[in-house]
């Protein structure tokens, strides 16, 4: 697909996949986000660049209301919106999950974080974590974003050998000269879970969840199999196409909703460029906008930008050559 090419010169690809280095331009979404993975000092990018590669931008904070700036409203997405919000409000016993599946870009986070909203409006304690790429392959990182701002209230309500567990796990305490087994996290985790449970109903919600550490994962999936009764909900975000822990599958599979994350329509691009950028296109370049961005609302949002910050716009059939810049070889038509 064209739209990447003319993404290039906003994305500051450096030299090791820039003109002259041999390499081919990446033509799509999977082939760009594969050089970032395997060669990440190849790419500098801002703030949202940082979320493709699977870092918290460098100017917010880990918190996900440090994200609210980047993710915007939501648009278009109304039958999601109303199925998370439905999934929120139902009375069920035992832990049951919603999964939000979907290409990078085309709106999950901004969908998660909406599903946090309507949690904390039914006045339920909300555990989040939004693991990075980076950090994949450290230890029970994620079990430290979700526990942040409730260890006070969860750990003198543990008994010891579970507390002295999890304090190891979480870099609290010293391992000692027996440090504790997966099993010993995974129970301590169970026990924690059912002391915030009781006070009020929880939502776990883990956004980029192909990227959560083998060991919160396997302590989450350990705690979720045993959680029968307990008012707790699992909200995850993933990427499609990629590997890593479906803590999901520890839950029956009539617990379990899918929800895949498609393209935006031509009416919904529309009113997302009006709402981040405050202007309308001609009826011609927007059709064509949503066609080379294959309505993501992420591409659009940069096509048009880049648009703007070129000054002209294609001619009829023209692949959005002249939008490019002339830092940017000319984009080939979309497949």
């Amino acid at each position: 697909m064209g739209y990447i090419s003319l993404l290039r010169p906003h994305l500051n690809l450096r030299s090791t996949i820039s003109e002259g280095s041999g390499d081919e331009l990446p033509q799509s979404s999977t082939d760009l986000l594969e050089a970032i993975s395997e060669r990440p000092s190849a790419v500098s990018f801002g703030p949202i660049g940082e979320i493709l590669q699977g870092s918290p931008p460098s100017t917010g904070l880990r918190d996900v209301r440090g994200w609210r700036h980047l993710v915007g409203e939501v648009v278009g997405r109304e039958q999601e919106l109303g199925s998370l919000r439905e999934f929120v409000a139902g009375s069920r016993a035992g832990a049951h999950a919603f999964v939000l599946e979907g290409e990078a870009g085309i709106g999950k986070t901004t969908l998660w974080l909406a599903g946090l909203d309507a949690a904390r409006d039914r006045s339920m304690r909300v555990l989040s974590a939004r693991p990075a790429v980076a950090e994949s392959g450290l230890a029970h990182v994620g079990l430290g974003d979700l526990f942040e701002g409730v260890l006070e209230e969860m750990l003198p309500a543990m008994p010891a050998p579970r507390r002295s567990a999890l304090e190891v796990a979480l870099l609290l305490a010293e391992a000692g000269a027996r440090p504790p087994d997966a099993r010993a996290v995974g129970v301590a985790v169970l026990t924690g879970l059912r002391i915030l449970a009781e006070s009020e109903p929880l939502l776990i919600a883990v956004d980029d969840v192909q990227w959560l550490d083998a060991s919160s994962a396997a302590a989450l999936e350990f705690a979720l199999r045993r959680m029968l009764l307990e008012p707790a909900l699992l909200l995850l975000a993933r990427r499609s196409g990629e590997a890593g822990p479906v803590p999901e599958n520890a839950l029956p599979v009539e617990r379990v909703t899918r929800r895949a994350v498609g393209p935006l329509s031509v009416g919904a691009t529309h009113r997302l460029l009006l709402r981040r950028l405050g202007r309308t296109f001609t009826r011609p370049t927007l059709l064509r906008l949503h066609e080379v961005a294959d309505g993501n609302p992420f591409f659009a949002l940069e096509l048009a930008r880049a648009r703007d910050r070129a000054g002209t716009s294609p001619a009829p059939g023209d692949p959005f050559t002249d939008w490019s810049g002339p830092r940017c070889p000319s984009a080939r038509s979309p497949r």
